[in-house]
């Protein structure tokens, strides 16, 4: 069979038709691939100052340095936009968990207990298994927010890391003393 045996002409009006066809399947597509994903669900309790300020010591205790640059509200504002209202509640949980977890608020916590806390709750969530979890454990969460929350900001990236401007030439050979900072580019 040759090629042109299989050219069918199209008129004008047939064409426009199939693209309009195609768009409107592109849009209605969309929407139903949409409707499994996390959207805000403006039912889930906001983050008020106290919240922040825990998170705030949270992130502290995580990385030293990060109350200073507000990890607390990167974190609320991370959940709030980010997360599935699941993931949500479980992190929200999570948070009264840690509050209430010596009898005493986290806040009224020495850094020392504040420490020996999360690395509990760091040793729990590595020791559940996570296949068969709808939702990461929230100290996951509380984690991973204030690593990234940390290491994206200015501080983070100019007093935490090296950094060096990117286009920039490579050296395999660049010499590595013990103790110097990771880099990033």
């Amino acid at each position: 069979m040759k090629t042109a045996d299989l050219e069918v002409p199209l008129s004008r009006r047939e064409a426009v038709k199939r693209i309009a066809l195609l768009m409107g399947g592109a849009l209605v597509g969309s929407q139903v691939l949409l409707r499994g994903q996390a959207v805000p669900d403006k039912a889930l309790p906001a983050f008020d100052d106290r919240d922040r300020a825990l998170l705030d010591e949270i992130g502290e205790t995580i990385i030293p340095g990060s109350k200073a640059i507000g990890i607390g509200a990167f974190m609320a504002m991370m959940v709030t936009d980010c997360y599935s209202p699941a993931e949500h509640a479980a992190f929200s949980k999570g948070m009264t968990v840690l509050d209430r977890a010596r009898g005493r608020g986290f806040l009224d916590l020495t850094p020392q207990e504040r420490t020996a806390l999360l690395n509990e709750k760091d040793s729990e969530q590595r020791t559940q298994s996570h296949f068969h979890l709808k939702t990461p454990h929230y100290f996951k969460m509380m984690k991973q927010l204030a690593v990234l929350g940390y290491f994206s900001s200015e501080v983070g990236c100019t007093q935490s890391l090296r950094y060096i401007e990117v286009p920039g030439s490579f050296n395999g050979d660049f010499p590595y003393k013990k103790g110097d900072k990771a880099w990033f580019s």
